[in-house]
C-alpha cells in the first residue's frame, strides 16, 4: 500500500526529498513531488507523457504472455509524452493503482488513474477523473485504511490567488468518489507534497516555502488527515518550521517524518501533541534551539505524538532518508561535518529512543547514500564513493545495516547516471537499477565488459548475496528506464523506453517459489590493480602545488606545499608547506594532544611564508633517526630565497637558515644527500634569466662551499631536479628552452655535479631534440640496483595544438648509464584512454618501474596507474580527479599509496587526498 515515486529523467537523479534551501526553489516542484516512503524513492524529474484518452476508455483484451524463462512479464499501460507528471504506483491489498498527470487529445490537463491487479494487469483502461489547471505538477497517490478504503490522489496547482492542494478519492475500480476538494491555499511556493496511509485513512504532507527580507528561504511542514473516501478531516496544521529537508515512512498505525531543520532561526518540533501554529501570549519560556535532525510521530490527526532528536549537530548533504524494521526507524544521512563526507545512521526504537550514530560502510574514503530500505531481514543500505573509481563507471555497494560498519558488500556497476532503488521482500531484498546482467554469469564472455546497461531486479538473500537476476525486458521495445519498485509478495515496478511519447509497461517478477544457490558476485569487469581504495582526505582549502616523500626506516615523510593563497595578517599571498608522518600501513605517527587552552598549533606545517613558484624538495640525512631536510623558496625582502629547513625523525622543524641572498631571487629548489652533506640546487636569476646554480651544507646547515653555477645559456631553466649517484657525483635534470629563448620550448637537460664541490662534472647533454616544449623532469634511480638513472618528462605541444595527432602531448622516460650516457632512445610511456599526460611520479621498484600519470581529457582528469620496464609499459585507469583538465595536478606515488592534489572550484574542493592501491 504504497505510493511509489515517478520515474527518473535521463539526466542525474536529483535530490529525493528536502534537498536543502538552495534546492527547494519552485523550479524543483514538480521532482519534489515524488516522495519515497516505505523504501521508494522520490525527487526525480519525470518521465515525459504523451496524449490519453480524456475521458474513460475500454479496456482492451490482454492476454497474459507466457513468462520466458529469467524474464519479467508485464502489460502496456499507458502511452504518455511531453508534460506529464508520472506515472506513479500505490498499491494494497488485491489491487495497485497507476496515476499520472497528463494532457488529453481535447488538450485538457488532467489527472488519470490506471486500475491494476497486484501482478501489474490491467483490471480496466486508463481514467480521465479530474480536470486540472494548466500548470499542475505535483501529484501524489496512497492506498487509505479503515473502512470504505480504497485510493487518494493530491495534486497541487497555480491559481489566480496563489498556489493549492487538492485531494479527492478513488475506488479500487478508479471510480471518482467525489469531485476534489481543496486542502489548502497559499501565496508562497509549495515544494513538496506527499500521501500517507493511516488506519484512519491517510496523511498529507506538504512543504509551503517562503522568502524572507534576506532573499532566504524558509520551508514550513503541513500536514491535514483525510477520511478513507479522500475527504479533507479538520482543519490542516504546521507541524514545525525552518526545514531543509525531510522525509516520511509509515509506521504500524503512525506516520513518521524525519526533518533536517535549518542552523540558524530554526524553531524546536513542538511538545506532543502540540502543532507548531503561534500563539499570541506565550504560556511557556521559547523553546530550546531544534538539533540539526529529528523524528517526528504523528497519529492518524496529524498530531506530533514524539519528537526525538537525532542528530545535535550534523551537517547533512541533500537530505534524510528513513527506513523501519521491527519496531525501530533507522535515520540516514550523507555527513559532510568532516574532512571527506560519510553515510552515518542513528537508530530510534520507539520504546528506548535514539541511540548514537554510527559509521555505515568501512572506509578510509568519502561515501554518500544511495538508497535504503527496511525488511523482514533487516535493513539494506546502498552507498557509493564520493570520487569515482574510474571515470564514466559507478560502482554502486550494497551493504546491511548492522551495528558496526559493514566489512563485507556486494558490488554493482551500474549505469552512470542511473537510478537505484531498494526494496524489501519475504526472502531477503530486491534492488532495481541499471545493470549489465549478464555480470553475473561466471561462463559471461570477455565483450560483457562492454555490453550496454539495462533496467534489471536483482534479488538477494537478507545477506544482500545475489540470488538472481531479471532483465525488465517486457514488449518490443527495451526499457530506457525503470521505478517504483515494490515487493510484497512478488516484484511489481514500471518501466518505460526513453523516447517521447513513452510507453509506460508494468513489469511483474513472481516470488521465488523454491530455495536456490546465490549467484556469484558480478564478474569485474577491471582487475583489482584498477582502481583506488580507501580515499581519504588529508586537508582542504588549499590546493596543492606540489608533493615530496622520504622514507626513514619504517616512517613515511610526506611534504606538502600548497598554491599561494591569502593567509590572515599577511600583506602579500603565500603558501604553506606541511610534513606528515605515516607508518607503513597509512596510519598517521606523532599526533599530538590539543591544548587544555587556547587554539591548538597544527604540528605539520612546517612554514607559512613559502611561495609555491619556488618548488619543495626533502632528503635524509643519513641514518633513520638522524631526520632530514626540507627545502623551499620564501620571500626574504623584496626577492624569494632559498631556505633550508632541518628536521628531526618526526617531520618536525629543529633549525632553519636563509641560503641564498642574491638579487633576482630564486626558484625551483632541489636536493640530494650524498653521504655526509646535502648538495642543494636551485634556478637564480642573479643573471637576468634562470640559471642552474648549486651548492654543498652540512648537516647542521652550514654551507661549505661557494655558490656554483651550473648553466650558462640564453632561456630560463625550470624544474630542477637533482639524485646522488654514487659517491662521487649527483645527476642534475632540468628543463631549459635556450635553443627558442623567445617562444619558451624547452627540452630536458642532463649534468652531472661533484658531491666534493656541487661543480659541474661533465657537459650539459640534451636528451631529445624536439619541437614540443618539454618539461616536468622526474629522475629516479635505476632498476635493480644498476649504475645510472631514469629520466622521465612531459612533453607539451604549443598552445593550440591538436593533442589527438602527432604524439604532440606524451611522456617520455630514458635510462642514463653511470655516466650520464643514454641508453637507447626515449620511450613513450603509456595512458589507459583518451586524453593526454600532463603529470607523473615514478618510483622503481625490484620488478620494474611503477608510478602514475595525470591523464587529461573532455571529462576532467583521470589518474593512471603505470607498470613494466622499458619496452613493457602498462596503464590502467585509477580514478577521476576534482580538477579541471587545464590544472597541473600535484602528484606521489610510493609503496602502493598515491597522493594528489585536488583543485576544485570551491574552496572545499581544494584538497590533498590520499588512495591505496593495490600492488
Amino acid at each position: 500500500m504504497t505510493r511509489h515515486a515517478r520515474p527518473p529523467a535521463a539526466s542525474p537523479p536529483r535530490p529525493r526529498v528536502g534537498a536543502r534551501s538552495a534546492a527547494l526553489a519552485s523550479a524543483f516542484a514538480v521532482a519534489l513531488a515524488a516522495l519515497a516512503i516505505c523504501g521508494c524513492r522520490g525527487g526525480a524529474a519525470p518521465v515525459s507523457a504523451g496524449p490519453v484518452g480524456a475521458t474513460t476508455s475500454k479496456p482492451k483484451p490482454t492476454v497474459p504472455p507466457k513468462r520466458p524463462t529469467g524474464k519479467a512479464r508485464g502489460n502496456l499501460i499507458a502511452t504518455v509524452g511531453d508534460r506529464s507528471v508520472g506515472p506513479f504506483l500505490a498499491r494494497r491489498d488485491g489491487s495497485a493503482m497507476a496515476a499520472f498527470l497528463g494532457f488529453g487529445e481535447d488538450g485538457v490537463r488532467r489527472v488519470s488513474v490506471i486500475p491494476l491487479t497486484p501482478q501489474g494487469e490491467l483490471r480496466s483502461g486508463v481514467r480521465g477523473l479530474v480536470p486540472t489547471p494548466f500548470d499542475s505538477a505535483d501529484l501524489a497517490i496512497s492506498a487509505t485504511q479503515g473502512p470504505d478504503s480504497g485510493y487518494a490522489v493530491l495534486f497541487s496547482a497555480l491559481t489566480d490567488r496563489g498556489k493549492g492542494l487538492w485531494a479527492f478519492g478513488v475506488t479500487d475500480e478508479g471510480a471518482l468518489r467525489g469531485p476534489a476538494a481543496e486542502i489548502t491555499r497559499t501565496t508562497s511556493d509549495i515544494v513538496w507534497s506527499d500521501l500517507v496511509a493511516t488506519p484512519r485513512g491517510a496523511l498529507a504532507l506538504w512543504v509551503d516555502q517562503s522568502v524572507d527580507q534576506a532573499g532566504e528561504r524558509e520551508g514550513g511542514l503541513f500536514a491535514a488527515s483525510l477520511d478513507p473516501v479522500g475527504k479533507l478531516r479538520g482543519v490542516p496544521v504546521r507541524l514545525v518550521k525552518g526545514v531543509i529537508g525531510w522525509q516520511v515512512v509509515p509506521a504500524g498505525a503512525q506516520v513518521q517524518v524525519a526533518v533536517v531543520h535549518a542552523r540558524a532561526g530554526a524553531e524546536a518540533p513542538p511538545e506532543p501533541g502540540k502543532s507548531s501554529e503561534p500563539k499570541k501570549k506565550p504560556e511557556s519560556p521559547p523553546a530550546p534551539p531544534a538539533p540539526a535532525i529529528s523524528l517526528m510521530t504523528l497519529d492518524a490527526d496529524a498530531r506530533i505524538e514524539r519528537a526525538v532528536p537525532v542528530a545535535v549537530s550534523a551537517t547533512v548533504r541533500g537530505t534524510v532518508d528513513v527506513a523501519r524494521e521491527r519496531g525501530r526507524s533507522h535515520v540516514l544521512w550523507t555527513d559532510t561535518s568532516g574532512t571527506e563526507p560519510e553515510v552515518l545512521a542513528v537508530t530510534v526504537d520507539d520504546q528506548r529512543g535514539a541511540g548514537p550514530a554510527r559509521r555505515v560502510a568501512d572506509t578510509r574514503d568519502g561515501n554518500v547514500l544511495v538508497a535504503v530500505a527496511g525488511g523482514e531481514g533487516g535493513v539494506a543500505v546502498a552507498w557509493e564513493r564520493d570520487v569515482p573509481e574510474a571515470r564514466d563507471r559507478r560502482f554502486v555497494q550494497l551493504v546491511r545495516l548492522t551495528d558496526v560498519p559493514a566489512h563485507r558488500a556486494t558490488r554493482l556497476e551500474v549505469a552512470p547516471k542511473g537510478r537505484v532503488e531498494i526494496a524489501g521482500a519475504p526472502d531477503g531484498f530486491a534492488v532495481l537499477a541499471s545493470v549489465r546482467a549478464c555480470s553475473f554469469d561466471p561462463r559471461a564472455e570477455p565483450d560483457c565488459a562492454v555490453a550496454p546497461f539495462a533496467p534489471a531486479l536483482l534479488r538477494a538473500d537478507r545477506d544482500l548475496a545475489p540470488l538472481d537476476v531479471t532483465p525488465l525486458e517486457v514488449g518490443d521495445d527495451p526499457p530506457g528506464l525503470a521505478w517504483a519498485l515494490g515487493c510484497p509478495s512478488g516484484c511489481l515496478a514500471l518501466s518505460a523506453a526513453g523516447a517521447s511519447p513513452a510507453r509506460v509497461r508494468t513489469a511483474f517478477v513472481a516470488a521465488r517459489t523454491s530455495p536456490a544457490a546465490p549467484l556469484r558476485d558480478p564478474t569485474p569487469t577491471a582487475p583489482v590493480e584498477s582502481r583506488m581504495l580507501d580515499i581519504e582526505t588529508l586537508s582542504s582549502g588549499e590546493a596543492q602545488a606540489k608533493l615530496a616523500h622520504l622514507k626513514l626506516g619504517g616512517t613515511h615523510l610526506v611534504a606538502s606545499l600548497s598554491a599561494d593563497f591569502e593567509l590572515p595578517g599577511r600583506a602579500s599571498r603565500a603558501a604553506v608547506v606541511r610534513v606528515r608522518a605515516y607508518d607503513e600501513q597509512g596510519r598517521v605517527l606523532f599526533a599530538e594532544a590539543a591544548p587544555a587552552k587556547g587554539p591548538a598549533k597544527d604540528p605539520t606545517v612546517l612554514t607559512s611564508r613559502a611561495l609555491a613558484v619556488g618548488g619543495l624538495a626533502i632528503a635524509p640525512a643519513g641514518r633513520p633517526e638522524d631526520g632530514g631536510a626540507v627545502a623551499w623558496v620564501g620571500r626574504q625582502g623584496a626577492e624569494p630565497q632559498v631556505h633550508i629547513t632541518r628536521i628531526d625523525a618526526r617531520g618536525r622543524r629543529t633549525n632553519e637558515i636563509v641560503l641564498t641572498s642574491s638579487r633576482g631571487g630564486a626558484t625551483d629548489v632541489a636536493l640530494a644527500w650524498v653521504g655526509d652533506a646535502w648538495i642543494v640546487g636551485w634556478i637564480d636569476f642573479r643573471d637576468g634569466n634562470g640559471e642552474v646554480y648549486a651548492t654543498k651544507i652540512t648537516p647542521d646547515l652550514k654551507r661549505i662551499v661557494r655558490e656554483e653555477r651550473i648553466t650558462r645559456a640564453p632561456g630560463d631553466a625550470t624544474g630542477l631536479q637533482l639524485l646522488a649517484a654514487g659517491r662521487d657525483r649527483v645527476f642534475a635534470a632540468w628543463s631549459d628552452a635556450r635553443e627558442a629563448p623567445r617562444e619558451g620550448f624547452a627540452d630536458i637537460y642532463l649534468a652531472q655535479l661533484r658531491t666534493h664541490d656541487a661543480t659541474r662534472l661533465t657537459e650539459e647533454l640534451r636528451l631529445l631534440p624536439s619541437v614540443p616544449h618539454s618539461r616536468s623532469p622526474e629522475l629516479v634511480p635505476a632498476v635493480g640496483g644498476a649504475a645510472g638513472a631514469i629520466v622521465a618528462w612531459i612533453e607539451q605541444a604549443p598552445e593550440g595544438a591538436d593533442p589527438s595527432r602527432g604524439g604532440a602531448y606524451r611522456a617520455l622516460a630514458l635510462r642514463v648509464d653511470g655516466q650520464g650516457k643514454p641508453v637507447g632512445v626515449p620511450v613513450s610511456l603509456p595512458v589507459a584512454g583518451p586524453g593526454h599526460p600532463t603529470a607523473l611520479s615514478l618510483q622503481v621498484a625490484p620488478d620494474g618501474v611503477r608510478g602514475i600519470i595525470a591523464r587529461a581529457h573532455a571529462g576532467g582528469v583521470t589518474l593512471d596507474g603505470l607498470r613494466g620496464n622499458f619496452g613493457s609499459f602498462a596503464a590502467v585507469p585509477l580514478g577521476g580527479v576534482a580538477t579541471p583538465a587545464s590544472s597541473d595536478v600535484a602528484l606521489l606515488a610510493f609503496d602502493g599509496w598515491v597522493y594528489f592534489g585536488e583543485d576544485g572550484a570551491a574552496t572545499h574542493e581544494r584538497r590533498l587526498r590520499r588512495a591505496h592501491v593495490p600492488r
